[in-house]
């Protein structure tokens, strides 16, 4: 299967999606411990349960968004691996993965953005209302050309997982110790990287951190020293992720074909993406990516999650509580 190009048209996303389904951690060790996993996946059933109890799911309260339903199950035409320019800065890709995942075959998806040309935002609930949207209904409410999650959270729908911060609002003051990135951006002076993924076992992170405004931590996929740093395992997800490549560009990566991220790492290296290093942001059919530019707009979805849903049948954007970003700077 695959999904349509970017240059199809108008945006192809689901017409509907089911509210409120933040269903607690998703995560695990940074080398892959599966124990944690399952806890994680516990809590999520245990979140969900209480939905259903509650009425919210068995009811099935959908919102209507007046956009074309049609986005995933019809065929793209042939793939490229050259770059898509959207705007000035602004680069779009879809990539065929030199391993198909045992699920379904889609194309992976790259957002390529110059940060000299874009500025990173860091929006969340807690900051913002309290209450979790959609990437669409973030990116309308903000004026984004682009959104990502920003990463994991816990079961209270608005705390990330790990370390974040937004200049004086704190989402989380707590350093998580299994997590080995930290995504930096809104730096104290011009003379530093606009962005940065700060790597924690390889770099003086707790000096670089008191450089940037907004800092975001999450699991590393892939090193400073682009080492794989996923232990092999049986589970598969649908992934979004953000890495930075080595000429300083920021790139917002979303497969809904699931991998395990040990398996994951080596394709998105063996891509024509240059990539430093990365990070996980989510996975399963929480992980979204929503991009509108060039007057077209489009989002995609993940579906696929060992243990929690095992099919590749969402076609929803679920509501998240925390999102990155991005605008044009003046």
């Amino acid at each position: 299967m695959r999904c349509r190009s970017f240059e199809d048209g108008k945006l192809e996303l689901p017409g509907r999606m089911v509210p409120k389904l933040e269903l607690g951690n998703q995560g695990w060790k940074e080398l892959g411990n599966q124990g944690e996993r399952l806890e994680a996946f516990d809590m999520r059933m245990k979140g969900l349960m209480i939905l259903m109890a509650a009425g919210m799911i068995a009811g099935l309260c959908f919102v209507e968004t007046g956009i074309a339903q049609d986005t995933f199950k019809n065929p793209s035409p042939a793939l490229s691996h050259d770059w898509k320019r959207l705007d000035d800065g602004l680069y779009f890709g879809e990539f065929e993965a030199p391993q198909k995942s045992p699920v379904c075959e889609y194309p992976i998806t790259v957002l390529k953005i110059d940060p000299n040309v874009y500025h990173l935002k860091l929006i969340s609930a807690s900051e913002h209302g309290g209450k979790s949207k959609t990437a669409k209904e973030w990116a309308d409410a903000f004026g984004l050309v682009a959104a990502i999650n920003a990463s994991m959270y816990h079961e209270d729908h608005r705390t990330s997982t790990g370390y974040m911060k937004n200049f004086t609002h704190v989402n989380n003051s707590r350093i998580n110790t299994k997590f080995g990135a930290f995504l930096a951006f809104n730096p104290l002076s011009p003379s530093l990287p606009p962005v940065q993924i700060i790597d924690r076992y390889e770099q003086d992170w707790e000096a670089l951190l008191q450089n940037y405004h907004t800092v975001i931590q999450n699991y590393r996929m892939i090193s400073l020293k682009g080492g794989n740093m996923w232990k092999p395992s049986e589970s598969i997800y649908s992934i979004a992720a953000v890495a930075m490549d080595t000429n300083g560009n920021v790139l917002f990566i979303h497969s809904r074909s699931p991998y395990s991220v040990h398996d994951f790492n080596p394709i998105l290296l063996k891509l024509p993406l240059n990539i430093k290093n990365a990070m996980y942001v989510e996975g399963g059919p929480e992980a979204t990516l929503y991009v509108s530019a060039g007057g077209k707009e489009r989002a995609w979805v993940g579906s696929y999650e060992t243990r929690f849903s095992e099919h590749d049948d969402n076609a929803m954007l679920w509501r998240l509580p925390n999102i990155i970003g991005i605008t044009r700077r003046e």
